[in-house]
């Protein structure tokens, strides 16, 4: 299968899974708990099980009457753990780090159109910005649970608002296959949405061009990308006037935050994710 299909049958399983997730919005705190000790359990158990580095953390640990209190007990773990032990993390069978490393290879090369390994796995790496690159995967239940996370606060928002216009997402992400937010953010996350897709790299006035032409209705990008935008907008180089705007993969400042209120006149969103969790 080729990755276009792939990501249409990822956000065709999106749309079917979105109302359920808009239905938890609406959950008590005591709905939300007992959820929360439920999948709880459930990942532990599947990581004592599958997992070699876990088999010998939760080794005594009953993890099938495990408590949300009891997290503070098990050790932390950080990236440079994960690197080095790599192979120990990961449940997929078959996979390696070579494995990956190779995979991204072809893929960072153009020898690869399709970046998913067996039409399922996404190795996604991090920029290396804090010394050590990380490398993690992601399976395609975990983007679909992703989007529709990612997603589901901006829908319940406008269907309470009553906002019944055109759905249309903008997003300025990276040039690259072997970043999350090339498969995360520009969503078809309900069957009405459109969509208009651009990288970080693409000139400010191509951008301009594309973006006046679309007129979208939510605007996506890294805090980097997006204070261009808001500079562009106020010159009068953009013309858009999208009723939800939100960064990612980035800290956004004061300043930042300023200018773009000026620019659109709405509150910039920020959103922010722990790769690890795809382990």
């Amino acid at each position: 299968m080729d990755y276009k299909k792939i990501m249409e049958s990822v956000w065709a399983d999106v749309q079917k899974l979105m109302p359920e997730h808009l239905q938890r919005l609406a959950w008590t705190p005591l709905q939300l708990r007992d959820y929360q000790t439920k999948a709880l359990r459930e990942l532990l158990t599947f990581a004592k099980e599958n997992i070699p580095f876990y088999q010998e953390v939760l080794s005594s640990v009953d993890t099938g009457n495990f408590k949300i209190e009891d997290l503070s007990k098990l050790p932390p773990t950080d990236k440079t753990l994960h690197m080095e032990r790599w192979d120990d993390f990961v449940a997929a069978p078959g996979i390696t780090y070579e494995i990956a490393e190779k995979h991204l290879e072809r893929v960072r090369s153009g020898k690869l159109e399709n970046p998913f390994y067996n039409d399922r796995y996404l190795f996604i790496a991090t920029g290396g910005s804090t010394g050590k690159r990380g490398l993690f995967i992601w399976d395609t239940e975990f983007l679909k649970e992703t989007v529709c996370l990612t997603y589901r606060y901006l829908i319940d928002s406008e269907q309470n608002a009553g906002y019944r216009g055109a759905m249309k997402l903008a997003t300025v992400e990276a040039p690259t296959l072997l970043h999350g937010s090339q498969f995360l953010f520009p969503s078809k996350v309900l069957p009405e949405f459109e969509l208009l897709r651009l990288t970080a790299i693409d000139p400010v006035s191509e951008q301009c061009e594309k973006l006046n032409d679309f007129k979208p209705t939510y605007l996506v990008s890294y805090p980097s990308s997006l204070i261009e935008l808001a500079y562009a907008q106020l010159s009068g180089d953009l013309d858009i006037d999208p009723r939800w705007v939100s960064t990612n993969s980035g800290p956004l400042d004061q300043t930042m935050r300023a200018r773009m209120k000026e620019a659109w006149g709405v509150k910039t969103c920020d959103s922010w994710g722990s790769s690890k969790l795809a382990l």
